[in-house]
């Protein structure tokens, strides 16, 4: 009691909002995980947690339904019970169907099963074989992950999350080494282009000066190389500081 104590555990007064009952729900489950809580406390230590209207609730059901506490309450009939009376059934409902069209999208796979996780409440009748619940988690996945897993039967979520981890860090290595590769090549490239560039630029300007001054004495024209494997020119110009300079444009 005293470590879940010193989490700062919310209450809750049993408001007529849906919104405020799910909340705290996922806050004292939150603070569960946190704590490493075992199954047997948490009806406890959440009960505890109710004040006014929904304490009242709670008291009426331990004695109409668990004969004042004679009966063993799981987790799970605490939160059907729960949601049962302070979570409308039509918000249920669009819960539940939120949970059946849920994808990964553009959610990291461990954000994608905490959501899938907090749905899947909604609908217990579809998660409650294991397999089938880890069918349902890889048929959500980015196609990119799910191709790759759905031939693979996990026995439970927790195999099947760790499949889609390792993948996800697979896709991120690989996906980084393509990108720096991809830098390095446009970079290589674009030094490649503005050389030709260079090399194409001087070559017209010496060309402009070779039909301007054919038959000058100050020029000794004589067999270039090529300046790539693309362009030739048989000329080299060897002109005088002043000549040259008007040559620039």
């Amino acid at each position: 009691m005293e470590r879940f104590k010193r989490m700062s555990p919310p209450s809750f007064k049993g408001e007529s909002n849906p919104l405020l009952a799910e909340s705290w729900m996922r806050e004292i489950e939150k603070i569960f995980g946190a704590i490493r809580c075992v199954e047997d406390d948490k009806v406890t230590l959440a009960s505890y947690m109710l004040q006014k209207r929904a304490d009242v609730w709670w008291s009426w059901m331990l004695r109409t339904r668990f004969e004042d506490g004679a009966v063993e309450v799981g987790w799970d009939d605490f939160v059907r019970l729960f949601r049962a009376k302070f979570v409308p059934e039509h918000i249920q409902d669009k819960m539940e169907q939120e949970f059946l069209s849920l994808t990964q999208g553009s959610m990291t796979v461990l954000e994608y099963k905490a959501r899938f996780s907090e749905l899947s409440k909604y609908a217990p009748h579809i998660v409650a074989d294991e397999r089938k619940k880890a069918k349902k988690f890889v048929m959500g996945l980015r196609p990119s992950l799910r191709t790759r897993l759905v031939a693979f039967d996990h026995r439970n979520l927790d195999e099947a999350l760790s499949a889609a981890c390792r993948q996800e860090g697979l896709d991120a290595w690989t996906g980084l080494w393509l990108t720096n590769r991809l830098d390095a090549w446009s970079t290589d490239f674009y030094k490649s282009v503005v050389q030709l560039l260079s090399q194409l630029r001087l070559a017209l300007r010496l060309e402009k000066i070779q039909h301007e001054y054919p038959k000058s004495p100050c020029f000794d024209w004589k067999i270039g190389r090529p300046i790539s494997a693309s362009w030739s020119f048989d000329f080299l110009i060897v002109p005088p500081q002043d000549l040259l300079a008007r040559s620039v444009d």
